[in-house]
C-alpha cells in the first residue's frame, strides 16, 4: 500500500537479486532485493508516497521503465518459472 495505494496479499517468494548500481544522486549502492508474488486487494487508496504513480505497463516496456535491471530480470524469471503459457 505504501507505494501503489492498494492493499496487497503476499502469496509466495519468487527469488532474490543483488547488484551494484551507480545512482546520479546517491552514488554507488548495492541493492539486495527480494521478490514475492501477490495479489492486489481492495480499492485503490491514496498512496503514502506522493511522488509514486501506479501505472499498468506492458511486459514489452518493463526493461526500459525499471531503474534497476534486477527488477526486469526478476519479472522474467517469475514468468518463466511460475506462469504457464
Amino acid at each position: 500500500m505504501e507505494e501503489i495505494g492498494y492493499h496487497t496479499v503476499v502469496q509466495q517468494y519468487i527469488c532474490s537479486a543483488e547488484m551494484y548500481v551507480q545512482h546520479e544522486t546517491l552514488g554507488y549502492f548495492h541493492p539486495i532485493q527480494h521478490y514475492y508474488a501477490g495479489e492486489l486487494t481492495g480499492k485503490p487508496l491514496a498512496s503514502a508516497e506522493s511522488d509514486h504513480v501506479f501505472e499498468w505497463i506492458s511486459l514489452n516496456e518493463i526493461e526500459e521503465k525499471m531503474f534497476v535491471k534486477a527488477q526486469s530480470w526478476a519479472l522474467k524469471y517469475y514468468l518463466s518459472k511460475f506462469v504457464k503459457r
